[in-house]
């Protein structure tokens, strides 16, 4: 459905003056795919460029070169004119549902603003049919149509979040950290929803978290980001069991587990480095166990492990 090749999205650092100076290289050098009816996970530590990736994907942010082409159509030189009909085909959940919904408008006009643009001729009983329709989707009842954002909790505002993106039969849904600003309770019933929903409506899914519990519970297939680059990427299974490269093993064996509650947990060594002054060679190299000289100098090349499972590392385990 989208495939992402050598994407690069940079910022520029500003001086006192205003004057652009150093560039910032937020994503570099991401490939890969996701199919039609997949959930691709994107994990990483914050700063690593997750929230900027999925930008770029929904052309909120300039791409400074590379190639992202959704159903054989190149999206990386689109005028922001342009975008306006792939809008409905590409929709976001975003992270705080408390930011995320207009406070002075009414639930029914959050939910239908988008039929009104794309869809200017429909009728406006069909409109609040199809608006009912969708809340009885996300399990919340017509009765809310006239009520305001504030009137919700955290959990109902998110369920109001996904029925706005979901009205508009998306084939693609970006869920930027869709479920971290809620409590665990609720985050299990958005997540069995979105779940529920990707079956339903044959949706795909770009699952962007830090939380490794649920990018392994929701997730086709993972994506692990380091400093701006895919360090890792392959099926859940791969990813969660058989890890390739050693940030990804450090990730998994420092994550909670609710089965070995006594496990100890390693935690990473060092700080990550900053974006603003990245190390020569893997960028893993000043935290990485298993360093070696030609970390510290040369950057390492994609290696295809399996058909569905590659790495960036000079020393991967199979």
């Amino acid at each position: 459905m989208i495939s992402v090749k050598n994407l690069f999205v940079s910022y520029y650092s500003s001086s006192i003056f205003g004057w652009r100076s150093k560039e910032i290289k937020a994503v570099e050098d991401l490939s890969f795919i996701i199919q039609r009816s997949e959930t691709v996970g994107l994990v990483g530590e914050s700063g690593c460029g997750k929230s900027t990736l999925g930008k770029a994907m929904l052309g909120l942010l300039p791409i400074a070169s590379g190639e992202l082409n959704f159903e054989g159509q190149a999206l990386e030189n689109l005028k922001k004119s342009d975008w306006l009909p792939l809008r409905k085909d590409i929709q976001v959940i975003f992270q705080d549902p408390y930011s995320s919904l207009n406070p002075r408008m009414t639930i029914f006009e959050i939910i239908s603003e988008g039929v009104e643009i794309h869809f200017p001729s429909l009728k406006k009983i069909d409109i609040i049919q199809r608006v009912k329709e969708i809340l009885a989707k996300v399990n919340l009842s017509h009765d809310i149509l006239d009520r305001y954002p504030h009137e919700f909790s955290g959990g109902q505002r998110q369920r109001i979040a996904i029925a706005r993106a979901l009205i508009l039969n998306p084939k693609l849904i970006i869920c930027d950290e869709a479920v971290s600003a809620l409590d665990v309770s609720t985050q299990a019933q958005v997540m069995n929803l979105l779940k529920s929903l990707k079956k339903d409506f044959n949706l795909s899914y770009l699952f962007i978290s830090h939380d490794l519990n649920i990018v392994k519970y929701i997730s086709d297939k993972i994506a692990v980001m380091y400093l701006g680059k895919i360090v890792e990427f392959g099926t859940r299974e791969q990813i969660s069991t058989r890890p390739s490269h050693p940030y990804t093993k450090a990730l998994f064996a420092s994550s909670y587990d609710l089965r070995n509650r006594t496990k100890e947990r390693p935690s990473l060594k060092g700080e990550i480095p900053s974006v603003l002054d990245k190390p020569e060679g893997c960028y893993f190299h000043t935290r990485c166990p298993i360093a070696k000289e030609i970390c510290r100098t040369k950057t390492p090349d994609k290696i295809q492990l399996k058909e569905d499972h590659f790495t960036y590392c000079h020393f991967p385990e199979n």
